[in-house]
């Protein structure tokens, strides 16, 4: 089947960023769980032959164009509590816009806006984004600061386990390299507050007995991170 971006689509999604969303848009069907290797098996089967790659591609710059009043046009914020997309690894980009399709990930001031965003995407259309921002080049949020060498001792103890010791995370683990510092602090004060609907007993762990000054350090290393 040719890999198309639907005519509708678009406008639709641009209306959602000038106009509030109705009612109508959260009354959709939940959509259908995904497994964390789901998304590369939409990449690898539109991308199969040059046709259906070429339009996959197209797909996911023009979602993306969507995105950019946000995350930025290749996908790096110019906000600080505004995640930085580029480089991020596929899967865990399509499992989180499930997520916020589903309402399983709800928390933020933004919540509401990307769920009714994610519901009006198709599931080629979420892989389509994703792999357009993992094919982008990731840049430190910003220079190192006086605490950072701290927060490399804190990241190499509590974190390189899971992120790597360049911070890229893996299939379904987020890239946190050169994130950007208010995303960072806002995710682990949650994770240490277990508050919120993105609770991971495995970040709970690592984030007991965490001091503030230890997160400011943390946050100074890893945002700076490249």
């Amino acid at each position: 089947m040719r890999c198309t971006f639907r005519s509708g689509l678009v406008g639709s999604l641009m209306g959602l960023l000038v106009f509030s969303l109705s009612p109508a848009a959260f009354a959709a069907p939940p959509v259908a769980a995904a497994t964390p290797s789901k998304a590369q098996a939409i990449v690898d089967a539109a991308t199969h032959d040059a046709y259906k790659k070429a339009a996959f591609v197209k797909t996911g710059q023009r979602v993306a164009e969507v995105c950019a009043s946000c995350h930025g046009l290749k996908g790096t914020s110019t906000t600080p509590d505004v995640p930085n997309m580029a480089a991020q690894n596929v899967n865990y980009v399509y499992e989180q816009l499930r997520k916020f399709s589903t309402g399983e990930r709800s928390e933020g001031s933004h919540s509401k806006f990307m769920r009714g965003l994610t519901r009006a995407m198709s599931e080629d259309e979420k892989a389509a984004v994703a792999d357009f921002y993992a094919q982008q080049s990731s840049i430190a949020s910003r220079a190192p600061g006086a605490a950072a060498a701290t927060g490399k001792a804190i990241y190499n103890t509590r974190c390189l386990k899971c992120h790597g010791d360049d911070g890229a995370g893996a299939e379904s683990l987020p890239l946190i390299a050169g994130q950007q510092p208010g995303y960072l602090s806002m995710s682990l004060e949650r994770y240490r507050k277990q508050t919120g609907t993105r609770l991971f007993a495995a970040m709970t762990k690592v984030m007991h007995g965490m001091t503030d000054q230890d997160m400011v350090a943390l946050v100074d290393y890893v945002s700076s991170m490249h």
